[in-house]
């Protein structure tokens, strides 16, 4: 998360790659990595990275990610 806030994007994408490598059902990493997603703008894999960390067991926090994407989806759909 701290290479996203610097906005070093590659490198933040690398490292949770190699993280969901080593813990295939971390929800909190999946949770990040879909925020990552969104940062970029790649919405639609953000929205589908959402719904597998809740899947999951992800918590309100995971879960209200996915609510205000999915608006934000909606909204600029118009």
């Amino acid at each position: 998360m701290t290479c996203d806030v610097l906005r070093r994007y590659p490198e933040a994408f690398m490292l949770y790659q190699s993280a969901i490598k080593a813990d295939p059902r971390n929800w909190r990493i999946l949770g990040c990595l879909a925020q990552h997603y969104w940062q970029r703008g790649m919405l639609d894999r953000a929205k589908e990275t959402y719904g597998q960390a809740i899947e999951l067991g992800g918590d309100g926090e995971i879960r209200r990610g996915l609510e205000a994407l999915v608006a934000f989806m909606e909204a600029n759909r118009r």
